[in-house]
Parts: structure tokens; sequence; C-alpha cells
């Protein structure tokens, strides 16, 4: 985990993570869920990492990236393996919380799943961008709904 978090954190370019490899956050991110507001370390939910997975499903979409929910399709069951071995997985969003819980009552998936609306989490992390971010990256199409309903 701690060569991927160096991976991660040189492709960001402004995250550096402690000589033990924990990524220091100085945010005070919060989150919609199910149970209400949460605090990035409540998402946690009392074990000693956290993968924070960025699914594409913006607000208006009609449905999440094709990719993510090809993924998503997968999660339920390796929960209790991740649990075991002390790992909390959560997707994160842009589209609010009743969005991504139509989205996922459609689907028929349990995992966790939180709503980073209005909030600077996904850029932060340099998962989603603004338009003029995109044009400078040359980056040519993330998914169909980008031009239609914004950016994730």
């Amino acid at each position: 985990m701690r060569i991927a978090l160096k991976k991660v954190c040189a492709v960001a370019g402004h995250l550096e993570p402690d000589e033990e490899g924990r990524l220091r956050v100085e945010a005070d991110y919060v989150f919609d869920t199910p149970q209400g507001r949460k605090s990035l370390a409540e998402l946690f939910e009392n074990r000693s990492q956290l993968v924070a997975y960025h699914f594409m499903l913006g607000s208006g979409w009609d449905a999440g990236c094709m990719g993510c929910s090809f993924l998503a399709d997968h999660l339920d069951t390796t929960l209790p393996h991740l649990s075991h071995h002390d790992v909390t997985h959560v997707a994160v969003s842009r589209a609010p919380l009743p969005e991504i819980e139509a989205y996922k009552r459609h689907m028929g998936w349990r995992f966790p799943w939180a709503s980073s609306f209005g909030s600077s989490f996904n850029a932060d992390y340099s998962v989603s961008f603004e338009e003029e971010e995109l044009a400078r990256r040359g980056v040519l199409q993330l998914h169909p709904n980008v031009r239609r309903a914004g950016l994730p």
C-alpha cells in the first residue's frame, strides 16, 4: 500500500506521505452518508486503513460511469475480506446523496457510498477536474455524461 500511496501522491503532485507512508490530511472534509454527515476520519469506521474509491457519478447523471459500475458489481462480496484486514472501503461521488442512493438501489448494491457534493475532496485528490483543467491536461473524455451534465 505504501508504494501505491507514493505513486498516487506523485501523480497528484501536491500530496506527500510521511516517513511511515501515511498521508496527513489537513482539510476538514465532510461527507453526506445515509447515516448522516461524517468527517473523513469517521469514514474509517475505527479501522486503520481507508480505501476511498472515486465513483464517477455526477449531479444529474442518468447512470454512473460504466467502468465504475462494473467494479461496483463485485464490491459487496469483498467487504468482509477487507474488514478482516482492518480496511474500510467506501465509494465517494460528487452527486448529491439522494441521487447516489437512487442509483445504488436501482443497481442492487449494498456497499458504503458517500457524497462529497459541494466539497473540494475529489479535486484535492486529483480525481475530478474543471473544464479548463481538462483542456490544460489534454484529457479527451472521462465519461460520456461529462459533456452533458458537468464534470464528476
